[in-house]
């Protein structure tokens, strides 16, 4: 049963990656090569994928709570990806942390407050919002693990 399940995962991770166009290699045997764009792309599809699901078994007012968990989760990744993007040449190394304090921050304060938009709209359907993005946020370290799955 565990091999099932661990192929079906790999399957499936490997779908995302080919469809969002994420190219992972192993640099230095150990860490992988992987964009924000990428990371934010496998996001999108799973909210994509998300939203037909929840559409099917709860309607169309727990869709747009699942398509705004998605949202929760990938506009706060953007953000990030675009602000820490512009250092990426920067030679001092405080400059570097210092964006991505202030980047992490800014994601941070940005995914509360669309939380808190997300509990206010959608209060009735809180729960396929937050699933949504959990998963969505599970992407991450899914995508991760198996980019180098080619």
């Amino acid at each position: 049963m565990r091999r099932c399940t661990t192929a079906g995962l790999r399957w499936l991770c490997a779908l995302l990656l080919h469809c969002t166009g994420v190219k992972g290699g192993k640099a230095g045997g150990f860490a992988r090569s992987v964009s924000g764009g990428g990371l934010c792309a496998a996001q999108a599809v799973t909210t994509a994928f998300a939203v037909i699901v929840v559409a099917v078994i709860s309607g169309k007012a727990a869709a747009s709570a699942a398509l705004f968990g998605g949202i929760v989760a990938v506009v706060p990744a953007l953000y990030f990806a675009f602000r820490v993007h512009p250092r990426r040449g920067a030679t001092k190394a405080k400059e570097v942390l210092r964006a991505f304090y202030r980047a992490e921050l800014g994601k941070l304060l940005l995914t509360s407050l669309l939380f808190f938009i997300g509990a206010r709209l959608f209060g009735d359907h809180f729960v396929p919002l937050m699933l949504t993005c959990v998963v969505c946020l599970a992407m991450n370290w899914l995508v991760l693990a198996f980019a180098a799955v080619d």
